[in-house]
């Protein structure tokens, strides 16, 4: 059951801006209504129409005339350090502040690494908070041990595992999970489909991947939240 007391903001990155209606959902719907911008991310904002509620990074990547008329109603947090990337500098501001429920978008795009950086982010902060990354196709869920959400029948759900001797155990998925074997770069479970409204991953060891649809998760209210 979601938490409603949760506080929960948005981080936004330099890569694909997210349409407008997958921000909005989540924004407006799933109350995540604290937008954090990571330097450039301040441009997708620019295009969603949306003031950012911060702004973090060296602001590199920002004219400064356009930052400072911005400033008025956006707070501005400079922080050079090249040790961070600017997403993980909002993502730390964030649970500085309290912040439990964390979803990152505007990560992907033409750079793979930066995709992958992100996804380094969601295992480093996967066993402290809520997080997830949400493209303008599918949602990547860390999971640590076990992850059960509601599905729409018929849903493609893919599972990629990181450590080679955990055991799985599934209910819910038409090609059940069992036993060892889904190492990512030896076996992954993909484009696997959900059976049930219902689905329980579980692992005896290490963490995981779940990616899944997004138009499930924000046309039928199943976002995932743990």
């Amino acid at each position: 059951m979601t938490d409603k007391s949760a506080k929960k903001c948005i981080i936004l990155s330099a890569g694909e801006c997210p349409k407008k209606r997958i921000f909005s959902k989540f924004s407006e719907k799933f109350g995540y209504n604290t937008l954090f911008c990571a330097d450039g991310g301040f441009a997708n904002a620019q295009r969603l129409g949306v003031i950012p509620d911060y702004v973090i990074g060296d602001m590199d990547s920002i004219e400064q005339g356009v930052l400072q008329k911005e400033s008025k109603l956006t707070k501005i947090i400079r922080l050079a350090r090249q040790s961070d990337t600017d997403t993980e500098k909002c993502l730390k501001f964030a649970i500085a502040r309290k912040y439990t429920r964390i979803i990152i978008m505007g990560a992907d795009g033409g750079r793979l690494d930066h995709l992958l950086s992100v996804m380094g982010l969601l295992l480093k902060y996967a066993e402290i908070i809520s997080i997830a990354f949400v493209s303008n196709n599918s949602v990547i869920h860390p999971a640590v041990n076990k992850i059960e959400f509601s599905a729409a029948v018929g849903e493609i759900i893919s599972c990629f595992s990181l450590n080679d001797t955990a055991e799985f155990q599934s209910k819910g998925l038409k090609y059940p999970l069992k036993g060892t074997g889904f190492l990512l770069g030896k076996k992954e479970s993909i484009s696997n489909r959900a059976t049930s409204n219902r689905i329980e991953i579980s692992s005896t060891a290490g963490k995981f991947f779940i990616v899944r649809s997004i138009k499930s998760a924000i046309d039928e209210m199943l976002f995932y939240e743990h």
